[in-house]
């Protein structure tokens, strides 16, 4: 009796080693392909003109549910993702051009991404400061600016 426990336990263990192993694959096969020139490489080999690999692209869509996106390091695999359900941004992909500006606005995404969502925090929060002083946010663009150092300290 307790030899069939222990076989169905190791079943479960293997099962569950199993799916791991594919979990990990599936996020790292979707994580390569923020790289535009890893989808240069899959359409140069003609793996987009495969209807299985097609439909294996769909299936991964699973990943942008919550419980599995949390685990996602690079969005812009999910963006891509999105792009290649569609047959002329697949038949892009062949261009070395297309896959240029690619790299190039993902490059510059990244690059300044940060510092553009800091100026619009900054903006909201002088927003509502402004707003505290029961000014608008309009007056705040038409105020000048002191020229005269405070001397008041």
């Amino acid at each position: 009796m307790e030899g069939k426990g222990n076989a169905n336990r190791e079943k479960l263990l293997e099962l569950v080693r199993d799916n791991n192993k594919r979990f990990v694959m599936e996020l790292e096969f979707l994580e390569l392909l923020s790289n535009p020139f890893y989808l240069k490489h899959l359409a140069q080999n003609r793996y987009f003109e495969e209807p299985k690999f097609i439909n294996y692209l769909d299936y991964l869509q699973y990943w942008k549910k919550p419980n599995y996106i949390k685990h996602v390091c690079y969005p812009h695999a999910l963006y891509f993702l999105d792009l290649l359900q569609r047959r002329q941004f697949r038949e892009k992909l062949i261009e070395p051009t297309y896959i240029n500006l690619l790299w190039e606005q993902q490059y510059y995404h990244w690059r300044f991404h940060k510092h553009h969502r800091c100026m619009e925090r900054m903006r909201e929060a002088e927003d509502a400061v402004g707003e505290e002083k029961g000014e608008s946010p309009n007056d705040q663009l038409t105020q000048m600016p002191k020229l005269e150092p405070d001397v008041s300290t």
